[in-house]
Formats: C-alpha cells, structure tokens, sequence
C-alpha cells in the first residue's frame, strides 16, 4: 500500500518529479480494489485540505461501494496515472473518478470537489420538449408554465412539473370520429415524460420522439417512436397496445404488448434495435412493408432483450438477457457502461450533452466498465476518460476526441 506521507505531499501539490515516479510505479502494481482505496484516501486528504471532512459513514459507504465494483471493474482497462497532471488537474481527475462508487444520494464529491470549468463547458441534459398539435401548430415545453396547454377532440392536454398529461378521452367516445394526432419530440440535451390519453405513462430519452392519437379510437392502440422510450403500459382488456419504429440498422418493427413495463432504444445511429421487458409480456417482430402478412416475431420474459439488426439485407432478431440497471440508466439518472467502447460512450455524450463529435485521428479500441451520476458537468465526465491516455476539446457546440 502506498504510504500515507506521500499521499499527502500529492494532495499538497509538493510532490517532486521522483515522488510522482514512486506513487506511480506503486499504484499500477495495486489491484484494481487496492487503486480504489488509494483514490478514496487520496479524496479525503484534499477534502480536509478545503477545509471539509468525510464523515465515517460516507467512507464505509464507499469502502462498500468499491468491493461491490471490483468483479464489475475486472475487464475495465487498468487506470495509468503516468499520464497525471499536478495540482488542481490532479485533484479534478481524481475527484471525477471518485465519484464513479459515489452513491447516487450523495453530492459531495460533484459540489466540492470539482470546481474549475472550461470557458466551453456543456450542462448535462435539462427536461424540454416540443409538442406538435393536430393541427401543425408547436409548443415549447421548456420554459411553459404548468397549467392548460390546448383542448385536442375534446381532451385536455396539460403540463404538469415535468410531464404532458391527456385527461381520459369522454365515455361517449365516437370510435369512427376521425383521429387526431400529436408529437412530441425531445432535441438533444433535453427529456420528458408524457401520460397518454388510456393513462400508459412514457418516458423519452434525448434525441427522441413519439407520434400518438389524442384518443384510442378502435380495437387497438397504436403509436410511434424514434431514439429512446420506457414505457409503463395501462392494462385495457381486448385492446393491445402497439408501438411501431425503424432505424437503418434494424429495419421496421413492431412490439405488442396487453399490459407491462418495457424499454425501446431504437436510435439511428445504433447497430440495432433493442426492446427490453421488465414486467408483463410483449411480442418483438420485423414488419415488411410490401406485405400484409405479419413475420414471426419474438415473445420475451421479464429480464429479456429482444435485438433486431439486419444480416444482408434480412431482419435478425435474437434474445438475449438484460442487465436491467444499464438498460434502465438513462431513466434513473445515470450513465452506466459495461465494456463499452469509446465510440458507444460518445454516441450517448452526444445526446444528453447536445454535442457533435469529432473524432482526430484513427481511435484504438478500449473498453470501459462505469457508473456515473447523468447530472454532472461535461467536463467532469471526461475526466474519467482522460485517465486512459485519452484527451478532449470542447470548442462551442463541438467535441474532438483524440489520444
């Protein structure tokens, strides 16, 4: 274990270049357990420094956290600090890596520990949207204030906090009126949630969208999505609820379902469609569409993924089993990657800070195992990269990975 005195001359920034050289070479040949706890040591020495304590609890907390870690972190790379700046980089560095065991309830390390920001910052995702109306006409979510919003074929449409809610469609509901429909769509770096007309409440993701009927007219339910959705279906007997969506990889497809809780990812720049069952039952199937003749489709268990890509120019679909906290990270708050390349990592930074990528120079492959709270700055996020050798620019509304 790397001794006490030297942590300190780091935390102090009085370490010599031979002080770096030793706490190195003695940090890689730690287990990945044994870097946590140096790191954990390490915080709380520049906690005290600020003038600020780590309350026992807190520590055993994330003593904890990093013993649960350890098998999760065993195929993540192994952390180099040779690249390490000093002073307040290091301090930074450190404290975004800290706050990967922080748990979720606990903003100490995000409020006190990183407080330097580039001039270029991005802010992590807001709730925003924009709602079309039947009849073209759009409303901007953000800044609304809770209240009526519009009366769409005699429903009334409201925001509440942070959700659109339809009040339940009259009892004398005509089945053959013509049917109204609306949209709503979240931009990159925003989400919001939305209860339809029959009370299935949805949740959409950055980047995404979902195209429904003000009222369910009919012996079924239908609506449509593109990027990312979970939904909380309501159960109405003889009336199944359909969702539809396509995406270059994966083609045209269908999820059925009587009544359960699942989640959609469907992203367009994604190799494949993803519908993930968490309760009830729902059927995954391609759809032609020079056809009538439905395709045989997947039905799914609890705790199942369907996934559906295209192998030359023919819908693939397989199961898989999910991890249920990566699938359902985004709608809890957190990023949560499991041997995930930088690529898919940048895809997701890219929504939820509304930034374009742009890749350097040709980027090796490195996997990185994780879990970070969705509400910190961009710029702490990356610090958790740059630890693997990696580096980014952040210039307006762009982002340059290189290594």
């Amino acid at each position: 274990m790397i001794n006490s005195e030297l942590l300190e001359k780091l935390a102090a920034g009085t370490a010599t270049a031979e002080d770096y050289r030793q706490f190195t070479a003695a940090f890689e040949a730690l287990s990945n357990a044994g870097q946590q706890q140096v790191l954990t040591q390490y915080e709380a020495l520049i906690l005290q420094q600020q003038g600020g304590t780590v309350p026992a609890t807190i520590a055993q907390k994330i003593a904890s956290r990093i013993q649960a870690h350890e098998q999760q972190q065993q195929k993540a790379k192994v952390i180099s600090l040779a690249k390490w700046l000093t002073g307040a980089a290091a301090a930074a560095a450190i404290a975004a890596i800290v706050w990967i065991t922080w748990p979720l309830n606990n903003k100490a390390p995000q409020d006190q520990l990183v407080t330097n920001h580039p001039a270029n910052d991005r802010l992590p995702a807001t709730e925003g949207a924009t709602l079309t109306l039947a009849d073209g006409s759009t409303v901007l979510l953000d800044s609304l204030t809770n209240g009526n919003i519009a009366t769409q074929g005699g429903i009334q449409v409201s925001k509440q906090g942070g959700q659109v809610i339809y009040s339940a469609p009259p009892a004398n509901n005509d089945n053959n009126a013509p049917i109204a429909y609306n949209t709503m769509a979240t931009p990159r770096g925003r989400q919001f949630q939305l209860v339809l007309p029959d009370g299935t409440k949805v949740w959409l993701n950055a980047a995404s969208s979902i195209r429904y009927p003000t009222a369910f007219n009919g012996n079924e339910r239908r609506v449509s999505i593109t990027g990312e959705a979970y939904f909380e279906v309501a159960k109405l007997a003889g009336k199944p609820f359909k969702v539809n969506f396509s995406s270059p990889a994966a083609g045209p497809a269908e999820v059925e379902v009587l009544g359960t809780h699942f989640n959609i990812n469907t992203y367009s720049d994604e190799s494949a469609s993803r519908t993930t069952l968490f309760e009830g039952s729902v059927v995954m199937r391609p759809v032609d569409t020079t056809s009538t003749m439905p395709m045989v489709g997947l039905k799914l268990t609890p705790g199942r993924q369907a996934v559906l890509h295209r192998k030359n120019d023919q819908p693939q679909l397989q199961a898989f089993d999910a991890d249920p906290g990566s699938v359902l990270a985004w709608k809890n708050g957190r990023f949560r990657f499991q041997d995930a390349t930088i690529q898919h990592i940048m895809r997701d930074v890219s929504r939820w800070y509304d930034v374009d990528i742009i890749y350097a120079k040709t980027i090796p492959e490195k996997r990185f195992t994780a879990d970070l709270s969705r509400q910190t700055r961009l710029s702490d996020f990356l610090k958790v990269l740059e630890l693997s050798g990696f580096r980014f620019t952040i210039d307006a509304k762009t982002l340059t990975v290189a290594q």
